[in-house]
């Protein structure tokens, strides 16, 4: 409310705007994987964040890319050099050694 657009008439409908929302949804996916993707491989420089139990860490890394940060030697709110080399829904993975 209170933009020319809320005034204008022929409005689309919610189904209609459900919908797009769903394809952009989709296609902002389908964007993020394929950047994620290419990542895999190349050297990253991550700052480790979140703990997850069992010597696994989520962190952020320098192309702001999730990454899921396995193995021991991680510690929340330091930086490691990791070389993902795989991509699960929607996060790198990386063994950190």
């Amino acid at each position: 409310r209170g933009t020319p657009a809320w005034e204008m008439p022929d409005q689309v409908t919610k189904q209609e705007k459900a919908e797009r929302v769903d394809r952009l949804q989709e296609v902002e996916a389908e964007l993020r994987d394929a950047y994620y993707g290419s990542l895999i491989g190349r050297r990253l420089r991550v700052l480790v964040e979140t703990p997850l139990g069992e010597g696994r860490h989520v962190g952020t890394s320098c192309r702001y890319a999730p990454v899921d940060l396995l193995g021991g030697g991680s510690t929340k709110g330091t930086f490691a050099e990791v070389t993902p080399n795989e991509l699960v829904d929607g996060r790198l993975v990386a063994a950190v050694s």
